[in-house]
């Protein structure tokens, strides 16, 4: 799929460029002499982590979505038992499956809850 081949070029291009800013600025704090810089250079870098797990995140369900011939953030009529198969084979959360189909959060909660509260 092209959409997804491209979404998944962008974002290991995006995680290359942000590791490689990551690693620049670890750089900068070892040769820094003041603690105050050095300090805030850190908590700097925290944020710079998070935005590589982000990046990474986002970059390992863009190929999940290919390997499963889904629309990357665009599939807003997906079906409950995709929903459950991606769930379990993938053990996603429904945080991730929401970022996976393009959709509120909330509706993967309410979905998940009502194919889960069927089975009872």
């Amino acid at each position: 799929m092209d959409h997804n081949s491209e979404t998944i070029r962008r974002f290991r291009e995006q995680l290359k460029a942000s590791r490689l800013a990551y690693r620049k600025h670890v750089l900068r704090i070892a040769h820094m002499s003041d603690n105050v810089a050095r300090v805030e250079a850190q908590e700097k870098l925290e944020g710079m982590e998070e935005t590589n797990k982000e990046l990474q995140e986002s970059y390992l369900l863009a190929t999940i979505a290919e390997e499963e011939d889904i629309l990357f953030g665009m599939n807003s009529n997906f079906d409950d038992l995709l929903l459950m198969q991606l769930r379990n084979k993938y053990e996603l959360s429904g945080r991730q499956l929401a970022q996976l189909f393009g959709v509120a959060s909330d509706v993967v909660y309410q979905r998940i809850k009502c194919v889960e509260g069927g089975k009872a």
